[in-house]
């Protein structure tokens, strides 16, 4: 009798990965797709993820979640995170300050046209008064 293993290939035709046995995991196996392709079969945003995060081990003879990978993937959504708050609080205070400046402008407009509002109406009034 022989042993009973299932060969995962690269697009060079090397022999990627080994599955030994009747059972083949299919996280195990989507995995070692990953591998052989370099990432290039993956058809979403967490197939990337998984490529990036975890490796083969030989001692387990698995593929694990690897902690430093997952640290580093946690480092850049939280710069991510922090840019797009820090940016995001930058865009609306100037949207605030340009708002109160506007609004500054308008009142002076206001005050200055109420004013010469005030003075003609007074004139016209004294005039009447006069007559």
């Amino acid at each position: 009798a022989h042993p009973i293993a299932f060969a995962v290939l690269s697009p060079e035709g090397a022999v990627s990965r080994y599955f030994y046995g009747y059972e083949y995991p299919p996280k195990q196996m989507k995995l070692a797709l990953l591998e052989a392709s370099e990432g290039k079969v993956a058809q979403s945003f967490g197939d990337r993820i998984l490529h990036f995060c975890y490796r083969f081990d030989p001692n387990e003879g698995a593929y694990t979640l690897q902690a430093m990978r997952v640290m580093q993937l946690g480092g850049v959504v939280t710069m991510v995170g922090l840019g797009a708050l820090i940016g995001g609080l930058l865009i609306r205070e100037r949207r605030r300050a340009g708002a109160a400046r506007k609004s500054e402008q308008d009142g002076g407009a206001r005050e200055k046209h109420s004013a010469l509002d005030g003075a003609g109406r007074h004139a016209a009034g004294a005039a009447g008064q006069t007559s």
